[in-house]
């Protein structure tokens, strides 16, 4: 076996197992890493075919200007959560606590 044929059998594992963690993963953060080494393992298998341009635009691309985006996304819902500024507040629906007690309801 060549280094061309044990390296691209590495990078396709580690691409499968990747891209099922971006599926199956609950936590988004999670899912965003997943899919950044997913992307990362796709620009090294062109690398390994031989296409270093289609490698540098699959890594500045998508697996830099990609990624980027949800994990923001992800990193300023977790701190709107932690200011108690979650769902809940967002679209006006009361706590759980408010609806059963009448003072609150009433702003006493």
């Amino acid at each position: 076996m060549t280094f061309e044929t044990v390296g691209f059998w590495v990078v396709a594992a580690v691409l499968l197992a990747s891209s099922l963690a971006v599926v199956l993963t609950p936590n988004l953060f999670h899912a965003v890493l997943y899919l950044a080494a997913a992307l990362v393992a796709t620009g090294v298998i062109f690398l390994l075919l031989d296409q270093p341009f289609l490698f540098a635009v699959q890594l500045l691309l998508y697996a830099g200007g990609v990624v980027t985006h949800p994990a923001d996304e992800s990193s300023s819902d977790q701190r709107r959560d932690r200011r108690g500024g979650g769902l809940r507040r967002h679209h006006g629906i009361p706590a759980q606590g408010a609806a059963r007690d009448p003072a609150a309801r009433t702003g006493r």
